[in-house]
């Protein structure tokens, strides 16, 4: 009986997650970031330059020693930054977060249903900032 009481709250409990997630998403989540802005090369006859291509907010961390040394990136220099589907980023872009601008070397959608659909970009600072 009391496996079955544990059972039902479980059951209980993710339905409320799962039911509640669109009230309380990633905009309502602490330490968001402001992405300043996010810029893409554009070329005009044989010049080229950085275009701002819009804004986003997200979430910023720093990758581990190992995350580091398996993505080739120098440690200190490479942050995981976690964002909306919906925000237009693309490799080779550039970002801007609290002044500093890093350079997106990948990025990847991760969408594992409804309540957990997010970008994960790697991101990295240059060597001279």
């Amino acid at each position: 009986m009391l496996a079955n009481l544990v059972g039902g709250l479980e059951a209980k409990l993710w339905q409320f997650k799962t039911d509640n997630f669109s009230k309380y998403d990633m905009r309502t989540f602490t330490n968001q970031k402001t992405i300043s802005a996010i810029k893409r090369q554009t070329y005009v006859g044989n010049k080229s330059t950085f275009a701002s291509v819009g804004t986003a907010t997200g979430y910023l961390r720093p990758l581990s020693e190992e995350q580091s040394s398996l993505n080739g990136v120098q440690f200190g220099r490479g942050f995981l930054l976690i964002i909306e589907t919906d925000v237009d980023i693309r490799e080779g872009d550039k970002v801007t977060i609290e002044t500093k601008e890093y350079t997106v070397q990948g990025e990847a959608n991760h969408d594992r249903g409804e309540a957990t659909a997010y970008k994960r970009c790697l991101i990295t600072l240059p060597e001279k900032q």
